[in-house]
């Protein structure tokens, strides 16, 4: 790599970081987050990337869901794509190939399930 794009790249890097909430960079400084990098084209409209960010926020909110009906509401009018990219967001282990109906079931168990059921096991150890 020439000194040139080395340069571009890190300016890149230094605007994304200098952009970042100082919320974000504390926990990225201790370790309560990590840093992930994706390429993406320009060609893709703010439009199309706003839809991550809301994606985060949906995946924070089943984390706090303590029903799986609520849960299945929350996700009721999502489309396939939206619930891949939401799956990879919560680290929920996908195939290209299944519905929306097992995207959903696997992003519920995965949120939710695994909170009531880890629950119901604590319950049952007092």
């Amino acid at each position: 790599m020439n000194q040139d794009t080395f340069t571009t790249l890190l300016k890149q890097f230094t605007r994304f970081v200098d952009n970042l909430a100082e919320e974000d960079v504390s926990d990225l400084t201790n370790g309560k987050k990590r840093l992930s990098i994706e390429l993406v084209d320009r060609k893709q409209s703010s439009s199309e990337k706003s839809p991550s960010i809301d994606l985060k926020k949906i995946g924070d909110t089943l984390t706090k869901i303590n029903s799986r009906d609520e849960a299945e509401e929350l996700l009721q009018d999502f489309k396939k794509a939206n619930l891949q990219k939401l799956a990879k967001i919560l680290d929920v282990p996908v195939q290209r190939n299944e519905d929306v109906t097992r995207l959903k079931e696997k992003i519920i168990e995965s949120t939710v399930g695994f909170k009531l059921r880890s629950q119901a096991i604590q319950s049952r150890e007092s």
